[in-house]
């Protein structure tokens, strides 16, 4: 054991070293994940066959989801077809490694065990705890070991305000996260983003977007919107930039007739507060009768492109993408994303291990060669 040990710590110092003389590669953009008809799909949008690959093999039933930074596991509430909230237990499910794909014989749910029993409430018209206890839009620290989520009614009755919680990815307690309005009251949590290097999170508000450190305080306005209802906020990479969705009319004019469309717009994240956001597509704007609503928006690995789910007027709904600053749209066909929430995926590096020990017999230490691109 101890010569096993040694060899480990061998081969892991040997591997740091010849990567500490190399600067770091920009991230590459890998395939773009998302869910529907109950399965989960990947496409590569860098490909030119674009290729959709069914990722999962069973009906996982996914509302909203997330995936952990090695790619290895997904976390996501199942739609349980609720009235209310479409909101059920959260789950993880690891990839089966030889095929690079997951099964549903590898979920496991995630037990918060100070989850209230709410079941032995009676339903009111107000109440009832199959409908109203929500957790959902899961997503996964950096490092993967913790699970922020929305949640309703988590630890008691009186947790009517919907609010960020933390739980750990094997289970156990969750924590509410104390999330202030200015006057000191709870914040109201409808959709959230957790930044890259896992400091803050972004959130929708009436009038803009909000951040707050993880844990927890007062929020902090970042852009002022006229028309407000803004939802799904996304960080870039380099935590810079957020971009987010919002509802508006021909021309801003919020309380106008005309067609109401659900477009893009980003903000820089040091915004002071009384600026709106920059929209990604003016044309929607200045004439949102002849364009799609969108949905979800998520920075590429390399924060030159947004991805979101796309209803279109001139085909199906569809996985969808463009430049960062606005432009053409490249919309994926064969997608047929309505609702899906799409996560774009960093393309992880190929290495090759090119030479080892011959035998390690008495040695307690060994090179190897690797290449990696």
């Amino acid at each position: 054991m101890r010569r096993r040990a040694l060899l480990l710590l061998t081969m892991v110092a040997f591997i740091l070293a010849a990567a500490g003389g190399t600067a770091m590669a920009a991230p590459e953009n890998g395939s773009i994940y998302f869910h529907s008809s109950d399965n989960l799909y990947s496409v590569d949008p860098t490909m030119s066959s674009r290729q959709i690959v069914r990722k999962s093999y069973y009906d996982l039933s996914i509302n909203t989801f997330d995936m952990s930074r090695d790619g290895r596991t997904i976390v996501y509430d199942q739609d349980c077809l609720c009235p209310r909230d479409f909101s059920g237990p959260l789950y993880t499910i690891r990839r089966d490694s030889h095929a690079d794909a997951f099964f549903d014989t590898a979920r496991a749910k995630v037990d918060i065990t100070n989850l209230w029993d709410c079941s032995s409430v009676p339903p009111t018209p107000d109440f009832d705890c199959t409908y109203d206890q929500v957790k959902t839009m899961p997503r996964f620290s950096p490092d993967g070991e913790t699970i922020y989520f929305v949640g309703q009614y988590i630890l008691g009755p009186e947790e009517k305000t919907s609010g960020l919680y933390s739980v750990p990815t094997g289970g156990g307690e969750a924590t509410r996260i104390p999330i202030l309005n200015p006057d000191g009251s709870s914040r109201l949590i409808g959709t959230f983003a957790l930044s890259h290097d896992g400091t803050k999170f972004a959130i929708n508000g009436g009038p803009g977007v909000y951040t707050v450190p993880v844990s927890g305080g007062p929020s902090r306005l970042v852009n002022r919107d006229p028309c407000g209802i803004t939802r799904y906020p996304s960080f870039s990479p380099d935590d810079k930039t957020i971009v987010y969705a919002r509802v508006t009319r021909k021309d801003d004019n919020c309380t106008g007739s005309g067609t109401a469309i659900q477009t893009l717009f980003t903000t820089p994240v040091d915004n002071d507060g009384t600026q709106p956001g920059t929209p990604l597509f003016p044309e929607d704007v200045a004439n949102p009768d002849t364009h799609g609503h969108k949905w979800y928006p998520t920075f590429s690995p390399d924060g030159k492109y947004v991805a979101f789910a796309h209803w279109r007027n001139d085909g199906p709904d569809s996985v969808a993408f463009a430049p960062a600053t606005g432009g053409s749209i490249d919309n994926i066909d064969g997608t047929l994303c309505a609702f899906c929430q799409p996560v774009w995926f960093e393309r992880l590096p190929d290495t090759t291990i090119e030479s080892g020990p011959s035998g390690t017999v008495g040695s307690t230490s060994a090179e190897f060669g690797f290449s990696s691109d």
